[in-house]
């Protein structure tokens, strides 16, 4: 069982933001990354194995190009998802139905398109005085940006959100 500290992982949130850890690999598409780490930061424990596409993880290997190796569900959007879904992460992440059931440290996930695989992970770092959440991400790096992601290019009517409650 996690014991997740939701302040921890805000305030590594609210440090990288901008910035990147040098203690991780940098990706164009940083996102996934930034919120994994942020989310290990506050306690959640890896689920290590020797197969890129289970478990939730990212291991120091110097000798390949980037210094690590990592599980897909570390760094992709789409297997992120699909990891806070699986019966592994059960532990300590359950899918919220409402926004405003969100705290400070959970996440939101997101398909742009509305076609099922999806492109993007923020964390909920504020709220505004309605109880919206706000959240901070990397690649276009944001900090306290509108939950909805309606100010991005990205966005379309057909998008889909993801909502995890972490504990």
């Amino acid at each position: 069982m996690a014991n997740y500290n939701r302040w921890a992982a805000v305030e590594y949130a609210n440090r990288w933001w901008n910035d990147r850890n040098p203690d991780f690999p940098n990706f164009d598409v940083n996102c996934t990354n930034y919120v994994s780490q942020c989310i290990n930061a506050g306690g959640i424990p890896m689920f290590v194995t020797d197969d890129t596409q289970s478990g939730w993880w990212i291991k120091r290997m110097p000798e390949t190009e980037l210094g690590f190796i990592w599980s897909f569900s570390w760094a992709l959007a789409h297997s992120f998802r699909w990891f806070l879904s699986s019966d592994t992460a059960k532990e300590f992440a359950q899918e919220r139905q409402n926004v405003y059931e969100l705290e400070h440290g959970d996440i939101i996930v997101y398909d742009f398109d509305g076609n099922n695989v999806w492109q993007h992970s923020a964390i909920v770092t504020a709220k505004r005085q309605n109880g919206q959440p706000l959240v901070n991400a990397n690649s276009s790096n944001s900090y306290h940006r509108d939950w909805t992601y309606k100010d991005s290019p990205a966005y379309t009517p057909q998008i889909k959100y993801k909502f995890f409650h972490l504990f």
